[in-house]
């Protein structure tokens, strides 16, 4: 739903009938973003500067691609549909498609990319040279990565150093060996399209074609996108960018906020328009957020709307901090929430409103801390959703993924290989071909798992899109221990699909893996289930919900990293966790936590000592009981 008034604010205006070249939107959290953007896209269209086919919108999430998409129908209706809105990484891999025609490529997940690169240090080490051992391939798939991300071929590397010359030798390596079976890792899609646009021949075209750019969440670009903005725009394209450097968070991606900053040396030209009205949350809550940023008492973001103070705890351990979470959901959503607390000063208006559980939020900063919170939410039997990276980094999900690809008959051997060896271990000799699976399946159709393949690989065509998810997802492997995370995966997997199903009726399993090939966390949120969302914060990036609890707002998790960059990307995440409630923030720590094995006493986060006390109501902790454990809970049950 639009929050913004019908009128803009003056600044939303400016944006919107701004008729320059280059434009710079720096819009803070809840200032009406996507809600500028898109007017403003429209109001181009609306005085013919601009054709639909001649837009180009470019976002990070499918998630923020679809709600551009809904808001632009909804303003310049089917002529919404001739606008190409896309992730960046969507949008690449569209012109490696274009200009790769018809050579089929095939893109490869973390998972297939690690096993490709052991592969590459056994051909390395059989030809009598230095290899890596498997303990170190993490490190050398992460430094491969951040090279693409900088642009540098196998071909352009200056190896000094033994480990310098290993590293260009598995480079260059893994490189071949993916061109030979016509794949690309993920890094190569920017690295590619970058290539694409380098060349005059094929840029311009590209150019004529998109003369109006636009481009979301500008401040999370690494050096590649920077340089296919840079190159996508050329001389006469018309730029416009939004985005918030206090609110760049993917920094362990190699994203930058410099390129924002910088943004006026690289276009002399532009104008920049600042959005300092905020649509979301109270001049409490923002006064607060800009305090733990270094803002000072000066906050330029502001709402004119009153609401609580942030309530402050400190719990004796992380299991009553769960406890506590799920105690004040109940009082919550039972209407008693706002009047129940046992403070020292509660100065602050209560907010009369009713409250539902997809209201609620819990973030956290790592996925460790997820399991006790669904447990303990479980326990209620409070409706939950968990939304963390960890799905798509799941054994469970690749391999669903590879089997998807299998069936829409687009898969390359290296993955046919993968997956049918994931799925049965033993065998030696396996299809190249998707067109040769049925023939091998049928002999070995006595297994259980061969016959469910089979039958899907017969059938597929019979089943509807979540029929072919339950069954797919239900063919991995899993030791007991692993069986909640793989329901887990399957859960999510299907919710998405269903949703997928109804709106954009997706079907067959080429449709699927389109679906499901750059997916992000955020994509398998639910925005209208009526659940808690248990959520990392990195996952509740562009979300928003009445009331929102913060656990681990202590040294060792808030912030995670100690000094330097780090540290100030840390204190970012936390202004965009405080920034993410409406209404009322809890902000929770616990003065014993066990994480990673370990047991610490931990030390409140220096991120609230230049918090205002008058923002904060402080809480006392009040005992209470356990409820009965009746079964053990799943990490994704409701």
């Amino acid at each position: 739903p639009d929050r913004s008034p019908l009128v803009p604010d003056q600044n939303q205006q400016l944006a919107v009938e701004y008729q320059g070249r280059v434009l710079l939107i720096k819009a803070g959290p809840g200032t009406g973003k996507t809600r500028t953007l898109t007017k403003r896209i429209a109001r181009l269209i609306e005085r013919k500067t601009a054709q639909p086919s001649q837009v180009l919108a470019l976002t990070f999430t499918n998630q923020a691609a679809k709600e551009m998409k809904n808001r632009l129908a909804s303003l310049i209706g089917e002529q919404a549909n001739r606008i190409t809105i896309s992730t960046i990484h969507g949008f690449a891999y569209q012109l490696i498609r274009d200009a790769a025609a018809p050579e089929q490529l095939s893109i490869i997940d973390e998972r297939a990319k690690m096993a490709l690169l052991w592969e590459t240090a056994g051909e390395m080490s059989a030809a009598g040279k230095d290899a890596p051992s498997k303990s170190r391939l993490k490190k050398i798939s992460a430094l491969i990565g951040k090279t693409k991300n900088y642009l540098i071929g196998p071909g352009e590397l200056c190896a000094t150093g033994e480990s310098a010359k290993v590293l260009m030798e598995m480079y260059r390596r893994y490189q071949a060996r993916l061109d030979r079976e016509k794949c690309l890792d993920f890094d190569d899609l920017i690295f590619n399209a970058v290539k694409i646009l380098s060349r005059p021949e094929s840029a311009s075209p590209i150019r004529d074609r998109f003369r109006f750019i636009f481009i979301d969440e500008y401040q999370d670009l690494d050096f590649g996108q920077h340089q296919l903005v840079k190159l996508l725009t050329g001389e006469q394209g018309t730029l416009c960018v939004i985005g918030d450097p206090d609110q760049a968070i993917y920094g362990f991606r190699g994203a930058s906020p410099e390129f924002f900053l910088k943004f006026q040396q690289d276009w002399p030209e532009s104008e920049t328009i600042e959005l300092t009205k905020c649509f979301r949350s109270s001049d409490q809550i923002l006064a607060a957020a800009q305090q733990a940023l270094g803002r000072g008492r000066e906050n330029q973001l502001r709402s004119g709307r009153s609401g609580p103070n942030s309530r402050i705890i400190e719990l004796p351990t992380e299991r009553a901090e769960a406890e506590f979470v799920v105690h004040e959901t109940e009082k919550l959503v039972g209407g008693t929430g706002f009047f129940s607390f046992d403070s020292d000063r509660v100065k602050s208006a209560p907010v009369q409103k009713e409250i539902g559980f997809g209201d609620i939020a819990v973030l956290f900063r790592t996925g460790a801390q997820a399991p006790l919170l669904a447990e303990a939410f479980a326990r209620s039997g409070i409706p939950f959703q968990v939304l963390s990276e960890s799905p798509l980094q799941s054994k469970f999900f690749r391999l669903g993924l590879w089997l998807i690809q299998i069936l829409s008959q687009t898969a390359p051997p290296l993955l046919i290989r993968l997956a049918l060896l994931e799925i049965f271990p033993s065998e030696k000799n396996i299809p190249a071909d998707p067109s040769g699976l049925e023939l091998w399946l049928e002999p070995r159709a006595d297994s259980d798992p061969a016959k469910s393949l089979l039958a899907l690989v017969r059938g597929s065509g019979r089943l509807s899109a979540k029929e072919i998810c339950d069954r797919v997802f239900s063919l991995a492997p899993a030791e007991p221990d692993e069986l909640w995370e793989k329901e887990m995966v399957r859960e999510l997997v299907l919710d998405l699909i269903q949703r997928q199903a109804e709106q954009a009726g997706i079907r067959t399993p080429a449709e699927i893996w389109e679906t499901l090939k750059l997916a992000t966390a955020q994509d398998f949120y639910d925005p209208r289930a009526d659940r808690v969302s248990l959520l990392t914060i990195h996952s509740a990036k562009g979300l928003e919900f009445e009331v929102v609890f913060i656990v681990g707002v202590e040294e060792g998790l808030i912030p995670f990293a100690r000094s330097g960059r780090e540290l100030n990307e840390e204190q970012r995440l936390f202004y965009v966790a405080l920034t993410r409630s409406k209404n009322l923030l809890y902000l929770l720590s616990a003065k014993k936590r066990a994480i990673y094995g370990t047991l610490s006493e931990p030390k409140p986060s220096r991120f609230l000592n230049p918090v205002d006390p008058s923002l904060l109501d402080r809480l006392k902790p009040e005992p209470y009981p356990l409820k009965p454990k009746s079964r053990q809970p799943g990490l994704f049950e409701k």
